[in-house]
């Protein structure tokens, strides 16, 4: 893909409306060019404004006298009366449970899906686990410098047993997140971090651990199939380091 199509497909990758095929194909593109990176930054910047409340408007009066109300159009029977009443009790009940459904997925367990699913990604033998492979905070660091529109936190924890290995450029809801690599022995570490303040978690996902939190305005989930224990000794480290 070339840039001009990349900018076309930007608005529906945005949205979810992509295919995989073709989603894989624009963030492999995504990480080799900062340009459309930055332009995906912007258009996800210009929808977060467009959807405060703050910004809606009653419409004038002169507009709603002007809108003609649909007809009533009145059952002709009981059968049509049993129907229309079965419909209302339908909505109802969905219009009932929907705040409860939406309350229960909140954007914590939102970010904890995307993070887990782009790790076990990452570890697959077509993924991708770096685009710059460096054990050097002063390399690694700078190559996301143009890629990123913030300048994440890189440490060197090889002192404290958890080695730097590299980094790469991912997408986490559709958005450019910074992704470091790191190791603890055998195991991978992945981080990744954007800005945003969201509090902090620790879950479990069929065998690896999270562990979410945020700091100097910048939210972090580590992933790893590293015990919980040494997984937040990690992530302590890093957060004294910050």
């Amino acid at each position: 893909m070339d840039c001009p199509e990349i900018r076309d497909l930007l608005p529906a990758y945005a949205d979810n409306e992509l295919d995989a095929v073709t989603s894989r194909q624009l963030e492999s593109h995504l990480r080799d060019c900062p340009s459309c990176a930055r332009a995906l930054g912007a258009d996800q910047a210009v929808k977060k404004v467009m959807s405060n409340p703050a910004l809606l408007r009653p419409a004038p009066k002169e507009l709603r006298d002007r809108v003609t109300p649909a007809p009533i159009i009145r059952p002709q029977n009981r059968w049509n009366s049993w129907g229309l009443a079965a419909c209302v009790a339908i909505v109802g009940a969905i219009i009932w449970l929907l705040p409860g459904v939406l309350q229960r997925q909140n954007p914590a367990d939102i970010d904890a899906q995307e993070a887990f699913a782009s790790h076990l990604r990452s570890l697959q033998t077509d993924g991708h686990l770096m685009d710059v492979q460096s054990t050097d905070q002063h390399t690694v660091k700078p190559w996301f410098d143009g890629r990123l529109d913030f300048a994440p936190p890189v440490h060197d924890l090889s002192g404290q047993g958890f080695p730097l290995i590299g980094g790469r450029l991912d997408f986490l809801h559709n958005r450019p997140v910074a992704a470091l690599v790191y190791r603890r022995n055998k195991h991978l570490i992945n981080l990744f971090i954007w800005p945003g303040e969201t509090g902090q978690s620790t879950t479990e996902k069929q065998g690896y651990n999270l562990i979410h939190w945020s700091a100097g305005g910048m939210t972090f989930w580590a992933v790893s199939d590293l015990n919980s224990a040494e997984l937040k000794q990690f992530a302590d480290l890093f957060a004294a380091h910050s």
